[in-house]
């Protein structure tokens, strides 16, 4: 058993029980109720191994053996607790507490409802106790997907005394004749105790213990939201306060034997003893809690107080910002139609400026060019549309000639006189069409010229 003791944990160990976590948790019971709860863990045993080596290498080869390292447990003390097989009271005239020296062997039973959790029953009445630190080594243990595992951080264990038959030390012994764990889904976990006359006593279990060390614990680690509070405790305040109203000591249920009888003075010890506990475990530890709620609530009052007072100054920088974002716009409408001015300006620069150069432009010259060619066509056009006079002229005296020819001479028919007249309506409508282009042209030629 490491670490190694001078009476190597007692000589007088009266139970053993194995719990089924991961690793395996043996705990150890003594008579004077001493609890040890141990880890076993394997170790090689390098020196028996060389051994058997050098013993059997005479008789078969290297190459058709293969050696298996010998392993053996050892016991790695994890915590040492020792529980209060009788009541501590005070005496009469003092508040010193009066130390019983009672010794019984003591019989560990599991908790089928949970691999964390025990009881311990003997003569003085029955303990609950919890190990928060087992889930949490067991989550450490099968977590395989850790980057960089941390062990857990070292909790304590959580005793509880449930019953006691021996209050006094004058008290009769009244040994616990049976326990039983009893899971029930509309009442929950439920301890039956059948005590030295028979009868049945039925106690809820919780699993109060499971709130403070695990689920606190991991949602410390799972919250991300960085709060200025953190300067004053880096744990969270719910699991503060847990840990604050959490007790070291309670007060059982007491189930004295049959026929025993308790003096005034004996009773006066039982009340300062259950008045001292109910002060220093619960009225002090609400106490503290609730300093420390007030302390919490008034820096957070203040918290609140300074954030209202940061959201109106955000108000008004908001408005004043809007303000600005106003201005800054009609500002920007104003730029944009003196932008929109000026460039029309610097246009009208850019062609004086251009129209005053001493050379023309690409552009210019292709202008021109274009009105050369427009110019020699209206040369063109006027010779045809000459032309196209001279033939109209012609054709008028074709027609009066016809016309008189039709008159005296019965040669053309009605028809043709007809048509011979829409065809001549038709060339005299294309003509009329040619002479309005004409003075298009020329307007559109005059205009360019100046």
């Amino acid at each position: 058993m490491y670490p190694p003791a001078d009476d190597n944990y007692g000589i007088d160990a009266c139970d053993i029980m194995c719990l089924n976590s991961t690793p395996p948790v043996l705990v150890v019971v003594t008579c004077e109720g001493k609890l040890h709860h141990c880890l076993v863990l394997q170790t090689v045993d390098n020196n028996s191994n060389s051994t058997i080596q050098s013993e059997q290498s005479s008789k078969l080869s290297c190459d058709s053996m293969f050696y298996e390292p010998i392993t053996e447990p050892n016991l790695y003390v994890i915590e040492s607790v020792e529980l209060e097989l009788s009541l501590a009271t005070p005496q009469h005239d003092s508040n010193e507490l009066i130390e019983d020296d009672f010794t019984c062997p003591v019989k560990l039973q599991k908790d089928p409802s949970t691999y964390d959790r025990y009881h311990c029953s003997h003569a003085a009445g029955v303990h609950t106790v919890a190990l928060p630190w087992a889930h949490n080594l067991n989550t450490f243990a099968l977590d395989e997907d850790q980057i960089n595992p941390v062990l857990p951080e070292n909790q304590e264990c959580i005793v509880e005394h449930v019953i006691c038959t021996k209050p006094l030390t004058s008290s009769v012994p009244s040994p616990i004749q049976g326990l039983s764990v009893v899971t029930d889904p509309s009442l929950g976990v439920t301890l039956l105790v059948l005590s030295s006359d028979y009868q049945f006593t039925a106690l809820p279990l919780g699993s109060k213990y499971r709130t403070v060390s695990a689920s606190l614990a991991s949602d410390s680690e799972s919250r991300g939201v960085k709060s200025p509070l953190r300067r004053l405790s880096r744990e969270p305040f719910d699991y503060h306060i847990s840990k604050i109203l959490q007790r070291t000591s309670s007060n059982p249920l007491l189930k004295s034997g049959y026929g025993t009888e308790v003096s005034q003075q004996e009773c006066f010890q039982l009340l300062s003893r259950a008045t001292q506990v109910l002060r220093e475990e619960y009225m002090q530890k609400q106490d503290q809690a609730r300093v420390e709620i007030e302390t919490r609530a008034k820096i957070l009052t203040d918290q609140k107080r300074l954030q209202n007072e940061d959201l109106k100054r955000l108000e008004e920088s908001r408005n004043i910002l809007r303000d600005q974002a106003e201005t800054i716009a009609e500002k920007l409408e104003m730029c944009q139609h003196s932008q929109e001015l000026i460039l029309k300006r610097l246009g009208g620069i850019m062609r004086k400026i251009q129209s005053r150069l001493p050379m023309l432009s690409d552009a210019e010259k292709n202008y021109n060019k274009e009105l050369q060619t427009m110019s020699d066509n209206i040369d063109v056009i006027k010779k045809n549309l000459e032309q196209l006079k001279k033939k109209q002229e012609y054709q008028k005296r074709q027609m009066s000639f016809g016309n008189n020819m039709a008159a005296s001479s019965p040669v053309l028919k009605k028809n043709q006189t007809t048509k011979l007249k829409e065809i001549l309506q038709q060339e005299s409508d294309e003509i009329s069409e040619l002479m309005k282009k004409v003075n298009q042209l020329k307007v559109d030629t005059s205009i360019s010229l100046s």
